[in-house]
């Protein structure tokens, strides 16, 4: 057993996407490699260190192991390498969590993996993949639309406000997903979905770039069983 250390817990992070990837629960990852399910939640937590046979299986599964250890590189040892995956474009998912409540304190950036998504989907929507990004959703303020678990697909590229639509916003050390919309008077409105247990706030449009900033819109969403 270890003290949990920055170092382990983004390993334990990038083990858990592995999981997920796989569609596989802490118990039935576990049985692969002849482990108890509070062993997996341990490593993936970072409180302890990954034993050389789980990253030998893995390793055997064809998932690149220098990754897992260090974050560099793709999930995968080849990324993309076969013909179909030519379709495909990968986008970055990253350690940071966006509260849909009150707010997130944000933490690190670090990408713990990434998703592939179809080329057409991504050009049929204006998007370039290199603009986008993946985060977690955490809270309960955009219920209805997002849960907590959920992860929302981000284009970087669009900071300017279009009223009514939902963006990633930082105000000071926290992340939020709200609906952003301009008001008469250079003011701009926040709301929620749950807006009954979370209120809207109104900013002035003077502080978009000081005090808040726009990170990227918020372009699709995904609901993880």
């Amino acid at each position: 057993m270890v003290t949990t250390t920055n170092k382990h817990a983004r390993m334990g992070s990038r083990l858990r996407y592995i999981r997920t990837h796989l569609g596989e629960t802490q118990t039935t990852f576990a049985a692969r490699f002849g482990l108890k399910r509070y062993d997996i939640a341990n490593y993936e937590r970072g409180r302890a260190d990954l034993p050389s046979s789980v990253v030998g299986a893995l390793d055997k599964l064809g998932f690149n192991i220098t990754w897992l250890l260090t974050g560099d590189g793709g999930m995968f040892r080849t990324e993309l390498s076969r013909p179909e995956d030519q379709e495909l474009v990968l986008v970055n998912r990253y350690d940071v969590r966006v509260g849909a409540g009150h707010g997130t304190f944000v933490v690190g950036e670090d990408v713990v993996g990434s998703v592939a998504f179809r080329r057409d989907w991504i050009n049929e929507r204006g998007l370039n993949s290199k603009n986008l990004a993946l985060v977690d959703v955490i809270g309960d303020s955009m219920e209805k639309v997002l849960r907590e678990g959920d992860f929302v697909l981000i284009d970087l590229s669009q900071t300017e406000i279009v009223s009514g639509k939902a963006y990633v916003i930082r105000i000071e050390d926290e992340l939020l997903v709200k609906y952003v919309q301009h008001l008469p008077g250079g003011l701009i409105q926040v709301f929620s979905e749950n807006g009954t247990v979370y209120p809207p706030f109104t900013v002035s449009s003077k502080e978009l770039g000081t005090e808040i900033f726009i990170i990227g819109r918020v372009v699709a969403s995904a609901h993880i069983w």
